[in-house]
């Protein structure tokens, strides 16, 4: 059952979902399989069916087989999510925290702030008075996120978790797990792609997420780390994770250093603004590089109007944050700081089967190929206001 209030999505997970784990379409995604049989604690499974040459269907088999022997976890008890907005990234995000909790009988309910950053701690106060088992906080702010946290433990929540980690915070020590971000290295990954198809030097232009957030500062770092003096970044301006505002930054900017030859752009959100920006204005001088995904990415590293994106799967992450909480929760324990896997993407890494919701590419590591579970993306919407 799915009930929504205002901001608020609510869904009641029931225990006859429990086969729709062996069954459904995320057991083609290795990274998610794999974490969420561990999840389970079905790992020695997976591993003795993995050294015995068994398929993935066997594995699969042999998942349903014991899970069957399990009692459903989660009955009587609430898993809270505070995402800082929903755009598309943080919409595929939720489909990954949904994908999570299929199979189980917790109660899930999960709100958003709209990136405004006043909202961050009242929509956290809300989640909390909700008196969850666990709850997943996808930070504005640290200021804000570390209030939070502080206020959860404070009001008895057993399991906290932080879905972005950039950087160490005062209130590292509150959250259960941290979703580590390494986005100074993320920025040295871009920084060696503009070197690679800029190498004679050139302006950048830079459009950052929320002020104060934490996600920019090392990325910046990163790029400056790469780049030296040949790059030089000569304007920069927030973008709030918002497409139109990206749009009208980068009109700004491009006025004053037309000369400018990459604009770096911290979310495929804005990116993709930028992209249709540069397309519309028949702009294919400038190389625009961006970072994580939407539905739009595909299409504008097909078109050329994004060259490059440090990629990072939404869905990935939502789902890896609630089995970090899961973990905590029905096992006791969970690594404290978990990576949220990335890597540089460009139109080459694309194949026939790439689309709005999956990359389709094989080379990936251990980075989901998934943008977003298409699947549950209308549920996941049910939360917008």
């Amino acid at each position: 059952m799915t009930r929504r209030y205002d901001d608020q999505l609510e869904i009641q997970f029931g225990g006859n979902e429990i086969e729709d784990i062996a069954a459904s379409g995320w057991w083609q995604d290795q990274m998610s399989r794999g974490c969420f049989i561990r999840a389970l604690g079905l790992g020695a499974i997976a591993v003795g069916a993995a050294a015995s040459g068994a398929s993935a269907e066997g594995v699969v088999s042999a998942a349903r087989r014991s899970i069957r022997r399990v009692a459903t976890p989660g009955a009587g008890q609430t898993i809270a999510v505070a995402l800082n907005g929903f755009n598309e990234y943080d919409q595929c995000a939720a489909t990954g925290v949904i994908k999570a909790l299929q199979g189980t009988r917790y109660k899930l309910i999960m709100r958003q702030e709209n990136f405004d950053t006043k909202q961050e701690l009242p929509t956290i106060e809300t989640l909390i008075a909700q008196k969850p088992a666990g709850i997943s906080i996808q930070p504005s702010t640290v200021a804000g996120s570390c209030r939070g946290a502080q206020q959860a433990k404070s009001g008895g929540v057993k399991v906290i978790q932080n879905q972005f980690w950039f950087k160490k915070t005062p209130c590292d020590s509150i959250f259960t797990s941290l979703l580590q971000w390494d986005n100074f290295g993320g920025g040295k990954l871009m920084g060696q792609y503009i070197k690679k198809v800029v190498p004679a030097g050139g302006k950048i232009l830079r459009i950052v997420g929320i002020p104060g957030q934490g996600f920019s500062e090392p990325l910046t770092a990163g790029l400056k780390a790469e780049l030296g003096s040949k790059w030089p970044i000569v304007a920069s301006e927030p973008g709030n994770y918002s497409r139109s505002t990206a749009i009208s930054v980068t009109q700004t900017m491009l006025t004053a250093h037309p000369d400018a030859k990459v604009i770096v752009s911290d979310a495929t959100e804005m990116g993709a603004g930028v992209a249709s920006y540069l397309q519309r204005t028949g702009n294919k001088n400038v190389v625009n590089i961006t970072s994580d995904a939407n539905h739009e990415l595909v299409q504008y590293l097909q078109n050329g109007f994004i060259a490059a994106d440090r990629y990072v799967s939404p869905a990935q992450g939502g789902f890896l944050s609630i089995v970090a909480i899961r973990s905590a929760l029905e096992k006791g324990h969970t690594p404290h700081a978990m990576p949220q896997p990335q890597r540089m993407i460009t139109k080459s890494d694309l194949t026939s089967k790439s689309n709005t919701y999956f990359l389709g590419t094989a080379n990936l590591g251990n980075v989901s190929g998934y943008i977003c579970y298409d699947p549950l993306l209308k549920q996941a919407q049910k939360a917008t206001a």
